[in-house]
C-alpha cells in the first residue's frame, strides 16, 4: 500500500490514491503550522485535503524515498524528500518522515512529519487556500 501511495501522489491520480484509504483512515500532522490542518479525520477529510492537487501544482516528485518496515507487518516508516512545482509560481521542497499503519490493504493511520517553517514560507500566505478544498467542495 506505501508503496502505491507515493507514485498516485506523483501522477496526481487521485481515485487511486483515495482507494488507499479506510473510509475511517486518519492523516496526523504534529507539526502543522497555523493556517494548515494538523488532522485529516476520514476519508471525506483526505479527499478534501488532496482533491485540489492537480489544480495547484505542476509536478510533484518524492526522491530519496525509504520505506522500513516495522516488526509488526502493518507499520512502515518512510523517509523521502518532496519537490513541488506550484502552478501560482515557485516551488515547495521539504524533507518528510512519516509512519503509516495498514490494516485490511487499507491506510488507517498516516502520521506526517516535516519542517512548517520551508512550508509557510513557499507559500507565502496563501497556505489554507493552496491546499484544502471547501467543506463542501
Amino acid at each position: 500500500v506505501v508503496q502505491q501511495y507515493f507514485p498516485h501522489l506523483e501522477a496526481m491520480d487521485m481515485e487511486p490514491f483515495f482507494a488507499l484509504w479506510a473510509a475511517d483512515g486518519r492523516q496526523e500532522l504534529p507539526f502543522a503550522p497555523e493556517g494548515f490542518p494538523s488532522l485529516l479525520d476520514g476519508i471525506d477529510a483526505v479527499r478534501r485535503q488532496y482533491g485540489g492537487l492537480p489544480d495547484a501544482y505542476g509536478r510533484m516528485v518524492f526522491p530519496g524515498l525509504v520505506l522500513r518496515p516495522l516488526e509488526d507487518p502493518g507499520w512502515v516508516f518512510a523517509e523521502y524528500g518532496g519537490q513541488i512545482e506550484l502552478l501560482s509560481g515557485g516551488v515547495y521542497n521539504n524533507r518528510y518522515c512519516g509512519l503509516f499503519h495498514i490494516e485490511n490493504g487499507r491506510i488507517v493511520l498516516f502520521r506526517e512529519y516535516f519542517n512548517p517553517i520551508i512550508l509557510q514560507q513557499s507559500f507565502d500566505g496563501s497556505l489554507g487556500s493552496t491546499f484544502s478544498l471547501p467543506e463542501n467542495g
